[in-house]
């Protein structure tokens, strides 16, 4: 019979005889008692794992022969994953705001917790909200750390792209006016200077 995982503080219902060999003839099954787990005598396995590690049930599976076969099941604890892969969008000089709760997910449903480094200029993160206002334009990929009540951790990175703000734009637009004027000043010396001479 194969090993087998089960899913912590999710609700169970497997039929264990999907693990073993096939045989022509009728098994029975017995465990003892597991902790949130029952074994019917045809082979459901249901409840809900409350145990986190390695579990060694004692199951066993007899045929009518008399031959015995006995297995391990594992009890996984998942960490909080990120559910949302698009970029996340602000822009310079205006509010952001976002809960980081609407993007990751616990399978278990457990409470986590959540830290990040690599945030943009003008952000912070404080107790799952992501908020401020950008400071500088570009694409950042933030780091963040999620973990769990029974420390199962995932290193997560979330990309935000940073547009540049209204006033860069007019700034920009500026100094070429700006640069523009200056390369007509001469000109106007010159000429204010040649009439001078000419009067």
């Amino acid at each position: 019979m194969s090993d087998f995982s089960l899913l912590l503080d999710v609700r169970l219902f497997l039929d264990v005889r999907l693990f073993l060999d096939v045989r022509l003839f009728p098994l029975s099954f017995h465990t003892s008692p597991q902790v949130g787990l029952t074994l019917s005598p045809d082979g459901l396995l249901s409840g809900i794992p409350r145990h986190s590690g390695d579990l060694n049930f004692a199951l066993e599976v007899k045929d009518a022969k008399g031959a015995v076969m006995k297995t391990t099941a594992t009890i996984i604890n998942t960490a909080p994953e990120l559910v949302a892969k698009t970029p996340l969008t602000a822009k310079v000089g205006v509010e952001f705001s976002l809960d980081l709760r609407t993007l990751i997910t616990d399978e278990q449903q457990h409470a986590y917790s959540v830290t990040a480094q690599n945030l943009p200029a003008g952000l912070t993160l404080n107790n799952f909200i992501l908020s401020g206002i950008p400071t500088q334009a570009g694409t950042t990929t933030i780091q963040l750390t999620t973990t769990d009540p029974l420390a199962a951790s995932n290193q997560l990175a979330l990309v935000i792209n940073i547009a540049a703000g209204d006033q860069q734009k007019e700034n920009k637009s500026g100094g070429a006016f700006a640069l523009l004027t200056l390369s007509l000043l001469p000109l106007r010396v010159y000429r204010r200077g040649y009439r001078f001479w000419d009067s």
